[in-house]
């Protein structure tokens, strides 16, 4: 049986490490830099797959732009 309490914990702690990945890819972009923000963006898609799958639509149309 799944203890609940542990995998609200284990979500918690999903869900920040994507922000904090998010966030780094997001500052890549502010910066300008595209290849870095590309390298990032990828890397969260090959951890998170569809976990990261709304974000990483919105910043690869962001990356594109630049």
């Amino acid at each position: 049986m799944v203890d609940a309490g542990e995998l609200a914990r284990c979500n918690a702690r999903v869900q920040r490490e994507l922000a904090s990945k998010l966030a780094a890819a997001e500052a890549a972009i502010a910066r300008g830099d595209r290849d870095g923000a590309r390298a990032q963006l990828k890397a969260i898609d090959a951890h998170y797959g569809g976990l990261a799958a709304s974000a990483s639509i919105e910043l690869g149309a962001r990356i594109a732009a630049l």
